[in-house]
């Protein structure tokens, strides 16, 4: 490794990835896992609403409704959908049925599909290479609730980009 790319690593060693500020409280995360990538199942989850004429400024908006979808899949149903009206809230979009309706979709399609995962995304990013879109992702696993883990989680470490919507 060379030595920007150590000194890249050490200022990004104390960078927390955090919760979005209408999720804090609500759910405990923790460190490691294995299976698919994050952004695969990302971008499997956004696959049936992302059009080919997609800007890359749509595109990032539908990936980040994708992301508030697949952790909000993690909640109780109840706590659920008081944090959608939050997130409309948040987006200035309270009143838009469309969008509120196009979040439950994502949010069945995670559950139908993804049911088993856990991971909580933490941070996510899209970019453009010439006429390609990247999804990049970072999640954590949230714990089961008799987990020593979840009792007393471990603050995670790593930076991050965009922050879960």
């Amino acid at each position: 490794m060379g030595k920007s790319s150590r000194r890249k690593r050490e200022r990004h060693a104390g960078s927390p990835l955090t919760l979005p500020p209408w999720m804090e409280g609500d759910i405990q995360i923790r460190r490691g896992g294995s299976g698919s990538k994050i952004s695969a199942s990302l971008s499997e989850l956004i696959e049936p609403y992302a059009t080919k004429d997609l800007t890359l400024d749509e595109l990032r908006k539908l990936v980040g409704l994708g992301v508030a979808a697949w952790n909000l899949s993690s909640l109780d149903e109840s706590l659920r959908t008081s944090k959608i009206g939050q997130l409309l809230e948040v987006m200035g979009a309270s009143d838009d049925l469309n969008l509120m309706d196009l979040i439950r979709e994502l949010i069945e399609r995670k559950l139908a599909r993804f049911a088993d995962d856990s991971r909580f995304v933490v941070s996510w990013n899209v970019r453009q290479d010439k006429n390609k879109f990247h999804i990049s992702a970072a999640a954590l696993i949230k714990p089961d609730s008799d987990s020593t883990e979840s009792k007393n989680p471990q603050p995670p470490t790593e930076g991050a980009g965009n922050h879960a919507a």
